[in-house]
């Protein structure tokens, strides 16, 4: 994540703050202790990495991941990510 703003932000990588689902309706919880770090903190003007894991696999069929973030860093937002073979 790069942030531009001039403050630190948070970004929590727990089930409470994120949702993945597709297109076929399977929900794909997160694996709250296997995402790292926990909480992801990027400084003002920096970038940082994270990885949120999923608790099962992604089904074959699908082709898209909706992405939805429920509080932060930006309040609620959603995001749709296409997946390659």
């Amino acid at each position: 994540m790069q942030n531009h703003s001039d403050h630190p932000i948070e970004f929590p990588l727990r089930s409470d703050n994120i949702r993945i689902s597709d297109g076929l309706g399977n929900e794909y919880p997160l694996d709250d202790q296997a995402s790292t770090p926990a909480v992801l903190v990027v400084a003002a003007g920096a970038q940082a990495q994270g990885k949120a894991v999923v608790s099962r696999p992604l089904s074959r069929s699908t082709t898209t991941l909706l992405i939805r973030l429920k509080d932060k860093p930006f309040g609620e937002a959603s995001f749709v990510v296409p997946l390659n073979e």
